[in-house]
């Protein structure tokens, strides 16, 4: 069982599941759209060598069959039906991350190194899973105040 440390504010590395399927941009939309279908994905990261370049979501490959059903088009690759994907550093920490959740209608963030490697995806649930875990943290520990947290890990910023 995980038990959140209130003076210390996770980062994306720390909150991020490593386990990210994703597809390539020169890959048959059609086929991207069954992976995703048959692993129950809402999307998926697009990524050219190990680069994240994209996300192909459900919205985009409804677009993309509603094109193929409709009038008969033929389906494309990836990198035509997909979308911005929103990425943070592994450095970025929870608040940043609620902002991320808060201030932009998206599910999930994915975490990419300086050089745009895919290394994780953070979801909506997980940011909220932790802010629960801190909540609850802090019900059994209620002299720790929000803003005791932040001044803490400034502090240990500031030393190293």
């Amino acid at each position: 069982m995980h038990t959140t440390d209130l003076t210390s504010i996770p980062t994306a590395a720390e909150l991020m599941n490593p386990a990210v399927h994703a597809l390539s941009a020169d890959e048959q939309l059609i086929d991207a759209a069954q992976n995703i279908l048959a692993h129950g994905y809402s999307c998926a990261p697009v990524v050219e060598g190990e680069r994240v370049v994209g996300v192909l979501s459900e919205r985009d490959a409804i677009r993309e069959y509603a094109a193929v059903a409709f009038h008969g088009a033929r389906g494309g690759v990836v990198r035509d039906a997909m979308s911005e994907a929103v990425t943070v550093a592994p450095s970025d920490g929870l608040f940043q991350l609620v902002d991320h959740f808060t201030q932009r209608d998206v599910r999930r963030v994915f975490v990419i190194a300086e050089d745009g490697r895919l290394l994780g995806l953070i979801t909506r649930s997980d940011v909220l899973r932790r802010l629960e875990a801190m909540r609850a943290e802090r019900e059994r520990a209620p002299h720790a105040s929000t803003y005791d947290t932040i001044a803490a890990q400034h502090a240990r910023d500031m030393t190293e």
